[in-house]
């Protein structure tokens, strides 16, 4: 048998899963996703996607400082640190481009 486990390059969180109301770079923010994931270690840093109604908005770049997997409940948490917020302009063409076929915000 084995560990099913995801290895994560975006930090795609609903408003119940920790996407805050609004972001500040350097603040911190909690997160927790059903599944085991394994997102890349701090420095290195992830695109921060708000998944609203099942589209995908990008907003910001993450660093996840802490992540901790529960294997027996099946649940990752963690805590990332906001480094960079995208405008507007940036954060359409991220999402229409950077988005799986079907999920774009836009």
């Amino acid at each position: 048998m084995g560990t099913m486990f995801k290895h994560n390059a975006v930090l795609k969180l609903t408003h119940e899963a920790g996407m805050p109301e609004r972001l500040n770079v350097s603040e911190r923010y909690h997160f927790k996703l059903d599944g085991i994931r394994v997102f890349p270690l701090y420095p290195g840093e992830v695109p921060l996607v708000h998944e609203i109604d099942g589209k995908w908005k990008y907003v910001a770049l993450a660093r996840i400082t802490q992540q901790t997997i529960d294997a027996e409940n099946e649940f990752t948490s963690g805590v990332f640190e906001v480094s960079r917020i995208f405008d507007e302009e940036y954060s359409k063409l991220a999402s229409i481009n950077e988005s799986p076929l079907g999920k774009s915000y836009y």
